[in-house]
């Protein structure tokens, strides 16, 4: 397909200079902000396979502003709604989004943050427009399994709950998602495509010292932001444990607010000389690569990027059975090991077997290999066009 009308680069409009212009995208993105999240990176990756391919495309965000707004490629158009709070302006966001389908109308719009997705999908019903809305929900909307809930979660839950249905069809990062969807959402007969999230960061083995963790003790290693749902005070409990029976030292990658909380039980735990809290990094994936065992204690994830990347690194993995995506990157306990959420026993347990078995075999690294080509980028840029109805 041959790109018609290109847009300038990094060409920031806003909806009043849409109104003259007959650039007619084949699909739009809407993100709250061009950020370095998750969903952004792997947006802004799967825009620039597409503009590569000459794809018409816009990105739509409700405000200009985020550190990959320079990654943005040349020849896509950013609609700028100037809208500068999406959390608290999901109605707000609705009508913007509403006036850019009316004026613009792509073939197809493709959303993956929570509120964002709820205020295109109630756009999309303002507008009348015929614009398939593809939404991927890339996290569970089910609460049952979080005991610390507050009310604006389940009125957020309600909003999703309500809006969700007024889309077209959606997209979901594992099938755990994918059946939530189903039985959360009266969906209907609507089409809802699995597409595992793609394997983003690139490593390559090195030898010699170790750089970033200590070669004196067996190191445990922890990657995400300090949230509830990341559940770390269980990961600190059973780490407590190990430290009976092994001196190791814990290393904890990550931001967030729940940091004060995080220390203060460490503290609390006499844990502090074994446990480094070493914040965000942009090379988590070496720090797995020096570790011994990786450990993925959340309550609940919607892939859980990270055990991907463990088992890129080589390193050994224990991770909690949430929902979803952890059972479903390690093949049921063929590539590692499961235990129960909020069990710092059953944690314990399998990290101190992991410790103490064996390397993998010559066969069984190259088994894995094998297997971790499966979420390469390539492969998951098609399924994601095949989903999206393009044609290129």
């Amino acid at each position: 397909m041959k790109q018609q009308n290109p847009a300038p680069p990094h060409n920031r409009v806003t909806l009043d200079d849409l109104k003259n212009d007959t650039r007619k995208p084949s699909i739009a993105f809407f993100l709250p902000h061009a950020g370095d999240g998750g969903v952004e990176r792997r947006f802004l990756k799967l825009i620039d396979y597409l503009n590569e391919r000459g794809v018409v495309i816009d990105l739509v965000l409700a405000a200009y502003t985020g550190a990959r707004l320079p990654s943005v490629p040349d020849g896509v158009r950013i609609i700028d709604l100037e809208s500068r709070n999406h959390r608290n302006q999901l109605f707000k966001n609705a009508k913007l989004f509403a006036r850019y389908l009316t004026l613009v109308e792509p073939d197809v719009a493709h959303c993956a943050v929570d509120r964002i997705n709820v205020s295109a999908a109630l756009g999309k019903f303002m507008s009348k427009s015929k614009t398939k809305l593809i939404i991927a929900q890339v996290t569970s909307i089910d609460l049952a399994e979080i005991s610390w809930f507050k009310p604006t979660r389940i009125l957020h839950y309600l909003s999703v709950r309500g809006a969700f249905p007024l889309a077209d069809e959606y997209i979901a990062p594992s099938y755990g998602i994918a059946d939530e969807l189903r039985s959360l959402m009266f969906m209907g007969k609507k089409k809802i495509t699995g597409i595992h999230n793609p394997l983003l960061a690139e490593f390559t083995p090195y030898e010699g010292p170790k750089k970033y963790i200590s070669a004196e003790k067996p190191a445990i290693v922890a990657v995400g932001r300090l949230s509830h749902e990341k559940d770390y005070p269980t990961l600190l409990k059973a780490f407590t444990l190990i430290l009976k029976e092994k001196d190791c030292h814990l290393y904890i990658l990550g931001e967030g607010k729940e940091r004060p909380h995080i220390e203060a039980l460490i503290a609390t735990l006499g844990i502090s000389k074994n446990v480094s809290l070493v914040g965000f990094v942009d090379n988590s994936i070496e720090y797995m690569y020096e570790s011994d065992v990786f450990v993925l204690p959340s309550v609940k994830e919607g892939f859980g990027m990270v055990v991907l990347e463990a088992l890129v690194a080589g390193t050994k993995v224990v991770s909690t059975d949430c929902k979803h995506g952890p059972a479903e990157i390690l093949d049921n306990e063929k590539y590692g090991r499961l235990v129960p959420i909020r069990d710092p026993n059953a944690m314990a347990n399998a990290i101190i077997k992991t410790l103490d078995e064996p390397p993998r075999t010559p066969q069984e690294k190259e088994e894995l290999q094998d297997y971790i080509a499966k979420f390469t980028y390539e492969k998951h840029a098609q399924k994601y066009i095949a989903a999206l109805g393009l044609k290129l």
